[in-house]
């Protein structure tokens, strides 16, 4: 979803560029607009229009200054009817009656100014014009934004799976909660954790908002488990199945696709509760705290304060330090924008590497794709130029013994099975071009930990699986510090935690400059 300030941004963009549009236009329709001109009808004589009607934009102090002052008070406008709640959340129409009204309300705002004070001389049909274009323009914009943000909201891309913590009678309340139809779409219960025996009377009576029972897992509860919403909106309901005790907390959160963990605390402390927090911290896994004797609070003279859009639910919400919505929107945007002038640049290179490699071997395929585990332990698929003998992966096996990697990845210095034009694309990691598409579709960042293959993702330590909390990259701190020098799988992964807790988008603009002597310098195998 777009931050709220970006989004504060694209919109004053957005108005800018009406601006320029309005201009344009404006000097396409001048002459019609003059006197004697085929709209210079009596209607428009009433807006005391001057005998010639113009609008210098690039060399009228006066309209820079009703630009610079009408952007700040439709941005306001638009905050104060709540049209910068989620996207996915506003209906089409409530997007077009802002759209249409924030320009109209600052319009008037502006036209008091001129009046009161006296300002400099402006056409009032300009003014009006500009306003018209502002309109239609944020229209324009807003509802192809909602269009698709809504498609990646039905795939359920703004999903969080949340996993329940606490005693059964506080982990139910939280699924009523998240059980909720509003928050169907930024949440869903993916499992509980819990050290109380469960037994039948645990789910009697109990409904959730979306219809779906609260089971407890029990034979003879016939809801089968905790039921919770679908990721997927309209799909129905699954069984929120008890995934462990509080002595699995480690366990669960290494196998399970776990963005936020809800921790119910008890009113009595609990020992499991500090497990928890260290196991989220390992991890860098979102960690909701809701005090127990809160969650059941009746109270009307004192509520539970909280951020539009969020849970309904009392607490302290950690998150994790690399957590900055408004920066990684940022870095998404620049990760299109480079991908896509990379691919355009490159495109000459890309297909004389295709060329060659098909030469090098009528019948091998041109590209090598493979899955790799991305961001929240999300598997795709990726491709890289073939720079191997077809029957790689057969062979692999046969030379685990002699890896001179310690962990769960696999590297060989003079590897038998690259090919001689694979040794020299890897040399310079021109093999990995194809992988920009990955970056333009969002599966890949320019920076970040690099993406490694399941069989080696299962190979990880508990500690190591912390890479997974952020988008995997083309380059990292492994790419430009030490590369084909690092021995040791921990020293690699040390680097990648190092950048994801130090992460920003300076860093990332520091590691792609290093990148480039990097990759001229010739350091791949």
């Amino acid at each position: 979803m777009i931050p709220k300030r970006v989004f504060w941004l694209l919109d004053a963009v957005a108005m800018l560029g009406a601006a320029l549009l309005a201009e344009a236009l404006f000097r396409s329709l001048e002459s019609l607009f003059n006197e004697g001109g085929l709209l210079r009808s009596g209607w428009f004589d009433r807006l005391q229009p001057p005998s010639r009607v113009y609008w210098d934009f690039a060399n009228s102090e006066g309209y820079i200054w009703l630009i610079l002052g009408f952007i700040p008070l439709v941005l306001a406008c638009l905050d104060l009817m709540g049209n910068y709640a989620p996207l996915f959340k506003q209906s089409r129409s409530r997007v077009i009656f802002g759209c249409l009204l924030a320009p109209l309300a600052s319009l008037s705002m502006i036209s008091l100014v001129l009046f009161l004070f006296r300002a400099a001389p402006l056409s009032r049909f300009v003014v009006a014009f500009y306003a018209l274009s502002c309109s239609i323009v944020l229209c324009a914009f807003r509802l192809s934004l909602r269009a698709y943000v809504r498609s990646r909201e039905r795939q359920g891309h703004y999903t969080e799976n949340v996993l329940l913590v606490g005693g059964m009678a506080g982990v139910r309340r939280v699924a009523e909660v998240l059980g909720d139809p509003t928050f169907q779409t930024q949440y869903r219960a993916a499992g509980y954790i819990s050290g109380e025996e469960e037994n039948a009377s645990c789910c009697e009576g109990l409904e959730m908002p979306s219809g779906a029972r609260v089971g407890c897992g029990s034979a003879s509860c016939s809801a089968g488990l905790l039921e919770a919403p679908r990721r997927q909106a309209g799909a129905g309901t699954e069984g929120l199945k008890r995934l462990g005790s509080f002595d699995d907390l480690r366990g669960v959160l290494r196998d399970h696709q776990v963005q936020q963990v809800a921790m119910v605390l008890p009113s009595a402390e609990a020992a499991w509760s500090l497990d928890l927090i260290d196991a989220c911290e390992e991890l860098g896994v979102t960690l909701r705290v809701i005090p127990e004797a809160l969650l059941f609070h009746q109270g009307k003279a004192l509520r539970a304060s909280r951020i539009k859009g969020e849970l309904p639910l009392p607490g302290v919400l950690l998150l994790p330090t690399h957590h900055r919505p408004e920066e990684l929107f940022i870095k998404r945007c620049a990760d299109a924008v480079g991908a896509a002038l990379l691919l355009l640049l490159l495109s000459p290179l890309m297909a004389i590497v295709a060329l060659a490699i098909k030469l090098s071997d009528l019948k091998a395929p041109l590209t090598f794709g493979f899955l790799v585990i991305g961001q929240n332990g999300v598997p795709f698929r990726v491709y890289k130029f073939r720079t191997m003998i077809p029957n790689a992966d057969q062979i692999k096996a046969k030379l685990m013994a002699v890896n001179e990697m310690t962990g769960p990845v696999f590297k060989m210095k003079n590897d038998p099975r690259i090919t001689p034009l694979g040794r020299f694309l890897r040399k310079f990691s021109i093999d990995e071009l194809p992988q920009l598409w990955n970056v333009l579709r969002g599966d890949l960042s320019l920076v970040g930990p690099r993406a490694l293959r399941p069989h080696e993702v299962q190979g990880f330590d508990f500690w190591h699986r912390r890479r997974l909390t952020i988008k995997p990259g083309l380059t990292c701190l492994w790419q430009v510090r030490g590369r084909n020098k690092v021995s040791n799988f921990d020293d690699w992964a040390n680097m990648d935690l190092e950048y994801i807790d130090n992460w920003s988008l300076w860093l990332d603009f520091k590691i792609l400059l290093l990148t480039i002597p990097a990759v001229i310098s010739g350091t791949g195998q």
